[in-house]
């Protein structure tokens, strides 16, 4: 009897068991079923964004390149399923399931990006609107009718302080409506983020964009300042002097001028540009002939005017702003319409150093994505951009070299001290001013401050431009006028990509220390550092901030590194022999 009654407790002990299983975990079958059911739905999902990148980037390039109309609303019309909250709860419902850690963050970096786009979606008639704005517009100067893109090339190649001053000040009225789109764009920015997609702030979405504490960075930026401002202000003045300039009549755009330094153009010559840019990439053992996907532009352009219609969709009747086609960007830029089969440059040579140092930059991001072997779209785009600009960094700085300039350029010894003077105030200046740009966005967004406070249009309310003048000027030391306010949404970086920017510098200093210890000081004339960086290249965008600081060979940023370096740079300047 005993033994009927063990066995029957067991019988239903193992029912119970097998029960309790079912209910928890549901049948296995039909769990498998739903999960890759919910897998094919996201890999479809990934078809659907691949083809909208490819069409946005080519779309942008086109715009940038060719002077062509930017229309990523239509684009985002024909694209309306793709960025939703309901492939979001996908995401999330397939995240609860997902056990593979790769499968996972890959999950976790097409919900940030989807995140990003359903914001941009919303704003994309204001982002065109910007945009062809900046690409269409003329300003009426005493120089003539001059593109708004070409405005501070104009103003960084008058040698007298008081034409430039008027050139800066004919913006005004160009910003006047700028700014009134931008008004119009970030508000509704942040109603999406805080009304629709729940998040606290803007900060706080755009902290999730870029996998950053921004509180603790904002440490980080206040450190680097506090540490580089004696430096800072001895290498202001000095470059000042040699400018015929002091701190008492230094303003915002005197430091076109300052950083145009058109004494060392005869070494940067437009038609030795591309000469110098092959040489120096195949002493690195690469060879920029035998890249098949990527494809440069050097053709220079200028398309004709709008029609009238158009010049009064923008500004009205009137006003002293033409708008008419402006052609091409005069900037170096990287377009990854297709990674890594479609890489395109953009180059519009006109001579200076700037030109070959933005082509070099240009050129990092290039040989990063065109190199690229990842086979999943997050790891090929998606992620954060610190690495990418990291390389673009080191590739740029090149032009701090002296044995580069020697080699490639033909400086001159004395030469090579004196422009490494200079490009040390310049690298500080840049950094400083980006650290300043963050305090400022930092404090833009922050729900601290009432949107009214800070952008709203009547200008008794509206704090955000004294701040941004107030914040740039203390940190960068010049005297403070109403024309610099003009500036305080267009040198707005979306989501705060000059998170990346700073990281990128800091890392970069970083990296080339580790360059030197493998390769020596002159690592850039090695001729396997092409394949030790392709090493690098070849996983696009897979590593996290930590993961890439690791592979490098360090275990979190210094901006230390990046202290050192300029105060070598200045060292090297000041040696007598």
């Amino acid at each position: 009897m005993n033994d009927r009654i063990k066995k029957l407790t067991a019988v239903i002990f193992v029912i119970l068991v097998v029960s309790i299983v079912l209910n928890f975990f549901g049948c296995p079958g039909a769990k498998r079923d739903e999960l890759e059911f919910m897998r094919s739905q996201v890999d479809s999902l990934r078809v659907g964004i691949k083809d909208f990148l490819v069409a946005s980037n080519k779309m942008s390039y086109d715009n940038y390149v060719h002077g062509k109309n930017l229309n990523l609303n239509s684009l985002y019309k024909k694209c309306s399923k793709l960025f939703t909250h309901k492939n979001i709860d996908l995401l999330n419902d397939l995240l609860k399931v997902e056990q593979r850690p790769e499968r996972r963050e890959r999950l976790e970096r097409l919900k940030v990006f989807i995140y990003s786009e359903i914001v941009r979606k919303a704003t994309s008639k204001l982002s065109d609107r910007i945009e062809n704005t900046k690409s269409e517009s003329f300003i009426d100067t005493e120089k003539g009718s001059i593109p708004f893109y070409n405005m501070f090339s104009l103003i960084a190649n008058e040698p007298r302080q008081s034409k430039r001053a008027r050139y800066y000040k004919s913006l005004n009225n160009f910003y006047k409506t700028l700014n009134s789109n931008y008004i119009d764009y970030l508000s509704k920015q942040e109603k999406i983020i805080i009304d629709s997609l729940r998040f606290n702030s803007y900060n706080q979405f755009s902290a999730m964009i870029r996998s950053e504490d921004f509180l603790n960075f904002k440490l980080t930026v206040e450190g680097f300042l506090n540490s580089t401002n004696d430096l800072y202000f001895t290498l202001l003045d000095d470059i000042l002097r040699i400018n015929k300039l002091n701190r008492d009549n230094f303003y915002r755009y005197d430091i076109y001028r300052i950083l145009r330094s058109e004494k060392f153009d005869k070494y940067f010559k437009k038609d030795s540009l591309i000469s110098i840019w092959k040489k120096s990439f195949t002493a690195m053992g690469i060879e920029i002939d035998s890249i098949r996907n990527l494809r440069v532009d050097l053709e220079n352009r200028l398309n004709p005017p709008a029609s009238p219609a158009r010049q009064s969709s923008l500004y009205g009747a009137g006003g002293s702003v033409q708008v008419r086609r402006a052609g091409k960007n005069p900037r170096a830029a990287c377009f990854a319409i297709d990674i890594p089969i479609n890489i395109r440059m953009s180059v519009k040579p006109i001579g200076g150093f700037d030109d070959y140092a933005a082509l070099f930059h240009e050129t990092g991001h290039s040989l990063h994505y065109v190199q690229t072997t990842e086979e999943f779209l997050e790891f090929q785009y998606f992620g954060n951009s610190t690495a990418t600009e990291s390389y673009a960094f080191l590739i740029e700085n090149l032009l701090d070299e002296a044995g580069w300039l020697k080699q490639f350029v033909g400086m001159k010894t004395s030469d090579i001290k004196s422009f490494i003077k200079f490009r040390t105030f310049q690298r500080l200046y840049m950094v400083r001013r980006y650290c300043a740009k963050y305090l400022y966005e930092y404090q833009l967004h922050d729900s601290q401050y009432t949107k009214q406070q800070l952008m709203d249009g009547d200008k008794s309310l509206n704090i955000a431009p004294k701040k941004y003048s107030e914040i740039l000027s203390s940190i960068l030391g010049y005297k403070a006028i109403p024309s610099d306010e003009n500036f305080y949404l267009d040198d707005v970086d979306e989501f705060f990509y000059v998170v990346d920017y700073l990281r990128a510098w800091f890392i970069e200093a970083m990296f080339k220390t580790k360059l030197r210890e493998l390769f020596g000081n002159e690592w850039y004339s090695n001729n396997a550092l092409g394949s030790y960086l392709k090493d690098f290249f070849q996983y696009g965008q897979r590593y996290s901030i930590d993961e890439f600081i690791r592979k490098i060979g360090f275990i979190e940023i210094d901006p230390k590194f990046l202290s050192n370096e300029i105060n070598s740079l200045r060292d090297f300047a000041r040696r007598r022999n």
